[in-house]
């Protein structure tokens, strides 16, 4: 389905991300995808995201609007026309705006869970709370940090930045179909900073019927902010199988 371009600002997008199994991430990913590998790992996360001045690109700013948005997504290739593509795959889309939860798969790909979003935050602490139907979705308290952790499996901020530059074309399925709706993240500059978690829960990551303990791990988190950007239609894909929207193992 083709979409019109949406612009506006990525006022804050805060980058969750954990490495993950292969063997799982297999499991769970439909046709046509298969995961993206990083030093043997697989790479998923959430993305917390607020976007204002939405539109449809070419009408005036005052006509947009704000919105507060979770992302969950896994990290992807799969093969068209003969090449291998890279993005992500989006399983679970939480947003605070009536609006895009109503007219996803017109203007923002993928259906949109409608949840509450509680925030806190100032220049250099951000604390996140989402709920869904009254269940905590995620949780997030994090600062900025003065460097990129060591720890993580990508070791410095180069490389992890050059990895999510990368997973600008996101996939989701639609409602009740065997559809993968496409858009593709257009932004006029790329610049992430590194975040301290202090405390993350994820009610989606924490289910052990579809990650087993010690099969995902916390890894790092970044921020991005004040970006201009777009966001573009890409094709279709068709799922081999019915796409699994039930349930909260969406």
């Amino acid at each position: 389905m083709r979409i019109p371009v949406v612009a506006g600002t990525i006022d804050r997008r805060i980058l969750i991300n954990y490495r993950v199994e292969l063997s799982v991430l297999r499991k769970i990913l439909p046709s046509p995808f298969r995961p993206t590998v990083v030093d043997g790992y697989g790479i998923a996360g959430i993305d917390l995201l607020r976007l204002k001045n939405l539109r449809v690109k070419g009408l005036p700013n005052y006509l947009g609007y704000t919105s507060e948005n979770a992302i969950h997504r896994i990290s992807v290739e799969w093969d068209e026309l003969g090449h291998t593509q890279r993005g992500v795959y989006t399983p679970r889309l939480e947003t605070d705006s009536f609006t895009t939860s109503m007219v996803g798969s017109r203007v923002f790909p993928g259906f949109h869970h409608w949840s509450k979003f509680k925030v806190d935050e100032s220049e250099d602490q951000f604390n996140i709370i989402v709920k869904h139907d009254g269940q905590q979705m995620i949780k997030l308290e994090a600062k900025l940090r003065d460097r990129f952790p060591m720890e993580s499996i990508f070791r410095h901020m180069p490389k992890a930045s050059r990895f999510f530059a990368g997973d600008r074309i996101a996939y989701s399925p639609r409602f009740q179909t065997s559809i993968f709706d496409g858009v593709q993240l257009k932004c006029r500059r790329w610049k992430l900073e590194p975040l301290q978690v202090n405390a993350l829960d994820s009610q989606y990551f924490e289910q052990k019927q579809m990650f087993p303990k010690g099969s995902i791990f916390f890894d790092h988190a970044t921020i991005m902010r004040g970006i201009e950007h777009e966001w573009h239609s890409c094709g279709d894909l068709i799922a081999s199988r019915p796409i699994r929207l039930g349930g909260f193992l969406l």
